[in-house]
């Protein structure tokens, strides 16, 4: 197999041309087969387990190809702006499968650090003052929860705004703790615009 590394020291792609990096997964789904392999091969991205791994989605490809995602979770956070492995697997016969490919970038550090100083309000704050937006804790109001995410009625904004603890993966420190924040703009500007941000839960 070929393999790329990223700066986390676990692999960004794997690929064996000509071939499949393994054959004849026993398992039920393509999911399940994709989990079994990460299983089998848990030390090649410096895990102990896959119990950080979540499924996050089957995307079919064709008749029999499959890219199953998974999406990296650190101290009960998901992880953000990298954190997601795909494992690319195809059908062989029925219950059997071909794992063609893996590409990724996740961390074998699973230990999160920083603390926790600013509210979820806060956090949502910055980010839209980072994004260009005048605002205060004092627009924001808590509309309720949507999974962990906690939902916003801000002062100003036509659409609701929301932002929810992750976190946030680094090469030198580790996973730190920090907030992912949408920040939808209002049509003021004559178009609606949308910003993604991470803040740093310090």
């Amino acid at each position: 197999a070929e393999a790329r590394w990223n700066e986390f020291g676990t692999p960004q792609s794997l690929i064996r041309y000509g071939g499949y990096l393994a054959s004849g997964v026993s398992a039920g789904s393509a999911e399940a087969a994709a989990r079994a392999w990460l299983d089998e091969n848990a030390r090649l991205f410096r895990l102990a387990s896959t119990d950080s791994l979540e499924f996050a989605r089957d995307a079919e490809l064709g008749s029999t190809g499959h890219a199953v995602m998974f999406r990296q979770t650190i101290g009960g956070r998901s992880s953000t702006t990298d954190g997601l492995l795909v494992v690319g697997i195809v059908e062989a016969a029925e219950d059997s499968w071909n794992v063609a490919y893996v590409s990724g970038r996740i961390t074998g550090d699973t230990t999160l650090t920083g603390s926790e100083r600013l509210t979820p309000v806060e956090a949502w704050v910055e980010a839209a003052e980072g994004a260009g937006e005048r605002v205060s804790a004092s627009d924001v109001r808590v509309a309720g929860r949507h999974g962990d995410w906690t939902m916003l009625d801000v002062d100003g904004f036509a659409e609701r705004q929301s932002v929810r603890p992750a976190a946030f993966p680094t090469p030198g420190r580790g996973p730190v703790r920090a907030y992912e924040t949408t920040v939808l703009d209002t049509p003021r500007s004559g178009h609606d615009e949308g910003y993604w941000q991470v803040v740093d839960a310090d």
